[in-house]
């Protein structure tokens, strides 16, 4: 956890090689926010409601938009639930990730990557139900 601006975040690295850390929040009005350290201000990154079409300008440089449900989705050895598409519309190539309830983040394609002649992808392999206290 970090304290950035006065606000309580997780911190979370070395998901690529060479990315900066990233900051995720939310707050009691259910939005999700992230401090982006190449603007050094918090950028809206989830917002309510969530429903096909509900799109949001991000911040600072680009407009995110929630996509399909899907009922379920399958990724390693688990299927999940009531899982939202959520589309990041970046002018060289979308980000498309799918979140699902309980869990977060799943499965994430970076087409804006494509100039550089890839196009990468992050699947949750594994995952295990939160433990009771």
């Amino acid at each position: 956890m970090e304290v950035i601006d006065g606000k309580v975040a997780f911190k979370v690295s070395g998901i690529l090689p060479g990315n900066p850390d990233f900051y995720p929040r939310w707050d009691n009005d259910g939005n999700g926010y992230d401090y982006s350290t190449f603007f050094k201000k918090w950028v809206t990154t989830m917002q309510l409601p969530i429903e096909t079409g509900h799109r949001w300008y991000n911040g600072v440089s680009h407009y995110i938009r929630w996509g399909r449900k899907f009922a379920s989705v399958q990724y390693g050895k688990h299927t999940f639930e009531d899982c939202w598409e959520r589309i990041q519309e970046i002018p060289s190539g979308d980000i498309t990730d799918i979140y699902c309830p309980g869990v977060g983040m799943v499965r994430s394609s970076n087409a804006e990557t494509a100039k550089y002649g890839t196009i990468w992808e992050l699947i949750l392999e594994d995952f295990h139900e939160p433990i009771e206290g």
